[in-house]
Formats: C-alpha cells, sequence, structure tokens
C-alpha cells in the first residue's frame, strides 16, 4: 500500500505541470483534488488501469464513482455547448483519457485515486512550466551553455550568438535526462556537470525585489534541463505525434526480431515494424466469466503468426520518421486479441430505417461526410440524457435530425446511441 501511495503521490506531482484540458469544456469543481491522465489498458467493474502520460513507466489504477460522469472531448464543443456525453462501455483499451476525480483511502481498495469525471481525449493536455510568485505561466527558453559563476549562468540562443544571463539559488532545479535500461530517465544534477556546449531548456521568470514593487530584474531560473536534442514543437494548430498511441492490426510478417504489422484503419501508411527483443510480452487476455476480471496469458513468440490481430505498446524510435514498412521502435507488450475494437460514428441523423441508418458523420472539427450503416437483430438503442442513467431504447425512438453516436463494425451498427442535452432554463 505504502508503494502504491508513493507512485499516486508522484502522478500527483508530475501531473501538476500540465494544463486543464478538461476545464475548457467544463466548470472547475471546487470539491475535487486532483487529475490523472494517461492511455486505457484495461476497464474493470469499478475500476480502471492506465499508463500514465508522459511518464509512461508508470502505471495506476483509477476507481470509477458510481455517479462517475463520462464526456468526449476528442473534438472541443462549441462555444457555449455541452460535450457529447459517453457511458462507461465506451471507453476502451488504448484510449486516451483525463480523470478529475479525488484523493480516496477506502477500505480494502489498493487505489486512492476516485474518479469523478473520465473525458475521452485526441491529444493530452501540454506541459506547462512551473507558476512565478504571482501565478503567472512562463515559456521554456532553449539554448547553448556558455560559463556560470556562484549565481549566474549564461547561454547564447541555439540559431545565433546572441546570449543571456539567468540567476540561479538554491531553490534552482538542475536535470540531465540519461538512458538506463533503454529507458530515459531524469537525474539530478548541479551547475557543476553542465559543460559548454549543453544544450539547456530553461524554465525561468522575474522576482519582486524585496520592497514587493514589480520592477523586473535578472531571470532567475526554476528549472535546467540539459538534453541531448532541442524538443520540437508542432506546427500550429497541430498536436502531439500519434505515436504514443498502441498500434493495433494484423501481423504481416515476424522473423523472431522484427515483426511487421498491416495497420488497422491505417491511411497513409500501411504497415509498420517493431523490434521484439526477450523483454517483450506477448499476452492475451480471455473473454471476462461474467463479473470476473480475467488474468492475462502469457503467450509465446511462436504465437505471432500472419493474420494473428494484435494490439503493439511500444516505445517509438525518435530518430526515425513515420514512413511505409519502417522501423517504428522496440514492442514493449503485445497483446493477441479475437477482433477489433469497434469504430464509432458521431453525427445527425439523416435518413432512418428497419435496416440502416445514415447519418451525416464528422470527419473533423470542419468536414462531415454522409455515412450509411446497417442495422441488424443484433443492434441495441440507448438514448443517454446529461445527468441520467443511459436508458435502453427502440428504433422508433430515433429520428431525422437526431444527434447519435454509433458503435459498429465491418458496416454493422452494434450500438445506437441518442446523445441528448438538456435544454438551458
Amino acid at each position: 500500500m505504502k508503494k502504491i501511495i508513493a507512485t499516486i503521490a508522484t502522478v500527483a506531482l508530475v501531473l501538476g505541470m500540465f494544463t486543464g484540458l478538461v476545464g475548457a469544456a467544463q466548470k472547475e469543481d471546487k470539491g475535487m483534488g486532483g487529475m490523472f491522465m494517461g492511455t486505457v489498458q484495461q476497464v474493470g467493474q469499478d475500476s480502471l488501469t492506465m499508463k500514465m502520460a508522459f511518464t509512461e513507466f508508470m502505471t495506476a489504477r483509477v476507481i470509477l464513482s458510481p455517479d462517475c460522469k463520462y464526456l468526449d472531448l476528442t473534438n472541443p464543443p462549441e462555444e457555449g455547448k455541452e460535450p457529447p456525453a459517453l457511458t462507461k462501455a465506451d471507453i476502451k483499451a488504448g484510449d486516451k483519457i483525463v480523470c478529475k476525480g479525488k484523493i480516496t483511502k477506502e477500505e480494502g481498495k489498493d487505489a486512492i485515486f476516485t474518479a469523478m469525471v473520465v473525458s475521452r481525449v485526441k491529444e493530452f493536455p501540454k506541459p506547462r512550466p512551473p507558476q512565478d510568485d504571482r501565478g503567472d505561466r512562463k515559456p521554456q527558453i532553449l539554448g547553448v551553455f556558455v560559463s556560470a559563476t556562484d549565481t549566474t549562468f549564461t547561454m547564447k540562443a541555439p540559431d545565433s550568438e546572441k546570449t543571456g544571463t539567468f540567476s540561479y539559488n538554491e531553490k534552482t532545479k538542475f536535470v540531465r535526462f540519461a538512458k538506463e535500461d533503454g529507458k530515459r530517465e531524469p537525474q539530478k544534477i548541479t551547475i557543476k556537470d553542465i559543460k559548454p556546449g549543453d544544450k539547456l531548456v530553461v524554465v525561468a521568470v522575474p522576482l519582486k525585489d524585496k520592497e514587493g514593487d514589480d520592477k523586473e530584474r535578472t531571470m532567475t531560473a526554476i528549472l535546467v534541463t540539459v538534453v541531448d536534442e532541442f524538443p520540437e514543437l508542432p506546427p500550429p494548430g497541430e498536436g502531439r505525434r500519434e505515436e504514443h498511441r498502441p498500434i493495433i492490426g494484423s501481423v504481416k510478417s515476424f522473423d523472431g526480431k522484427t515483426l511487421m504489422v498491416e495497420l488497422w484503419k491505417g491511411k497513409d501508411i500501411k504497415t509498420v515494424g517493431f523490434t521484439v527483443d526477450e523483454k517483450t510480452k506477448i499476452l492475451y487476455f480471455p473473454k471476462p466469466d461474467g463479473d470476473k476480471k480475467p488474468e492475462p496469458v502469457e503467450k509465446k513468440l511462436d504465437d505471432l503468426k500472419p493474420g494473428q490481430k494484435v494490439m503493439v505498446d511500444f516505445r517509438p524510435d525518435r530518430d526515425t520518421k513515420p514512413e511505409e514498412g519502417v522501423i517504428a521502435g522496440l514492442a514493449i507488450r503485445i497483446v493477441l486479441i479475437d477482433e477489433f475494437p469497434p469504430e464509432v460514428a458521431m453525427g445527425e441523423i439523416v435518413e432512418i430505417s428497419a435496416s440502416s441508418v445514415t447519418i451525416d458523420a464528422r470527419v473533423d472539427r470542419e468536414n462531415t461526410e454522409k455515412m450509411t450503416i446497417q442495422i441488424t437483430s443484433d443492434t441495441k438503442f440507448v438514448i443517454m440524457k446529461k445527468g441520467d442513467k443511459p436508458k435502453e431504447a427502440k428504433l422508433s425512438d430515433f429520428m431525422k435530425g437526431d444527434k447519435v453516436a454509433v458503435d459498429y463494425r465491418d458496416g454493422k451498427a452494434l450500438v445506437i446511441k441518442k446523445v441528448m442535452v438538456p435544454e438551458k432554463k
């Protein structure tokens, strides 16, 4: 239990550095005490396990409150509109989620964070630097180390000879990332460990003087990180690369060391490769037996046969650009799956009959396309209204103009969910 509490505390500190993306879509709940984000690994009856965002070597189990709300923030809602509601059944392994909730201690529970709101997102909120004494957020400054004194250091701009001087004190943190067992781990260092020519990422703030006026003095460094390469910022409007999302597809070939996978829903890139070593885990999760959680079954490399459906969790090779057939990285875990997860189409009903539903499906924030999905005798219908529990429905409850989310596979609707938002009073 102590180990779990220590892990939760560490994760809470790490997540304290990230922006509140979810807060942009919903009002802040003063009763909530924390936010966790990560990639879902497994969803249980009253909890879920996730691989933590930005600290992929850490996992955490989160308790799901009986009153937990589930939201879809993969596409930011329009100004003044509520984000689409989801159900727990919509949260799948591989989803990126942000959990808002509170620290709790429940008897017999081995997790101490209870989620009150779980939001599915397209990209995790981006890191933000520490606050200064006014609560302002300051950007990161990139530069090359030149020299230092007992209280200041100087660095020059990456692309010119222009220099800047920063002060530092006993509160300034110095960190260098180094590879250990194939992973990049942070190591605490001192100013004396930094050499001329080292690349630095600096978070610095102007501090008030002793009299408390706002006159800015020399910028004081809060955090100094030594890096191998300067971080690449995405072009305006683009988020993080999708490399960290587990890859889903079918085995094309495997020679004992290199696994080639034909991507499920691959567009520009159809195949991708992974290096497999002795530490790569091969697992299979049997179908649940009632409420009993399925235990993972360890498999062998021989089970990676052509045609086998897999989900590959991997450590990206950042020196390689994503291209057709290239090695994307080292496979950490390969999960054998019986079938691909259902696809989801969201939009407004254009036409509906006993045999099919046509919706104006959202492709991205600006574009839609008409999509027709078959309705079968196995198709389920659900009405989802904010503040109420999902209710079973019938085909006759759906009509043209309704906003829906359709879970489908092979062109056949599994679940059609009508999303209703109460009118504002």
